[in-house]
């Protein structure tokens, strides 16, 4: 924008229009060493600081990642399918032990009420059973 209004205004001339500041050979090895010297004093001890920030926060994370402390990003994880194989044996174990509970359950149940009909009496027999097979 700077320049194309340069140019209208110097439309008549055939003066040129400078594109970059002219700097002479000496002032551009001054400002050369000027910014080695501010890079050397600023910016490496700055780089290395960082990188070693950098260091110390990824040994914190490997350690927090063996901890278990936080969850590891590159663990490769199951796939679909060995995942839904793993929900169906959980359910497939879970409907087992429900079965079985039930069994015992039963069974309790049944041995507890055996019970024999006396015209309209019903009378528990279970400790009576229990005593003949001491008996037996």
């Amino acid at each position: 924008m700077w320049a194309d209004a340069v140019k209208r205004k110097l439309k008549g001339t055939t003066e040129e229009i400078p594109i970059q500041p002219v700097i002479e050979p000496s002032t551009l090895v001054i400002t050369i060493q000027r910014h080695e010297r501010y890079r050397s004093v600023i910016g490496i001890p700055a780089f290395r600081l960082y990188m070693k920030l950098k260091r110390e926060k990824l040994k914190e994370v490997k350690r927090d990642i063996l901890l278990g402390l936080i969850p590891d990003t590159f663990r490769t994880t199951l796939h679909y399918h060995e995942e839904n194989n793993k929900v169906y044996e959980r359910r497939k174990k879970t409907r087992l032990k429900i079965q079985k509970t039930y069994l015992k359950e039963l069974e309790k149940e049944n041995t507890r009420i055996i019970m024999f009909k006396k015209g309209n009496h019903i009378d528990d027999i279970t400790d009576e059973i229990r005593n003949w097979f001491e008996e037996w």
